[in-house]
């Protein structure tokens, strides 16, 4: 098993970030077939079939950050995966990040 650990600073204050992160989320459930379960600002999620199988963690926003922290089977290519993950938060934040400063 593999980790991955994605965390992103952002200024965007504590309901923008929980937004995000449930579009992450999301983005993880239409696109790589993961299973999301959201419990306030806690995001579990899971994969139980498909290419990453077996792959679980979680999504938590606060304040300043979003993280992601997965475990992931080594032949799910994590690479490849974490690659996808952080190129979506980079893309979510993105456009408010340009308005920070």
């Amino acid at each position: 098993m593999a980790q991955i650990d994605i965390q992103k600073q952002h200024a965007i204050g504590q309901g923008l970030a929980q937004t995000r992160a449930e579009a992450l989320a999301s983005y993880l459930a239409s696109d790589l077939g993961f299973h999301v379960n959201t419990d306030g600002d806690q995001i579990t999620v899971d994969a139980t079939s498909g290419k990453y199988k077996g792959a679980n963690g979680s999504i938590r926003s606060s304040i300043s950050d979003i993280r992601v922290e997965l475990t992931v089977p080594a032949e799910s290519h994590p690479d490849a995966l974490s690659t996808k993950i952080s190129a979506k938060l980079a893309e979510l934040l993105g456009e408010d990040q340009r308005q920070v400063g």
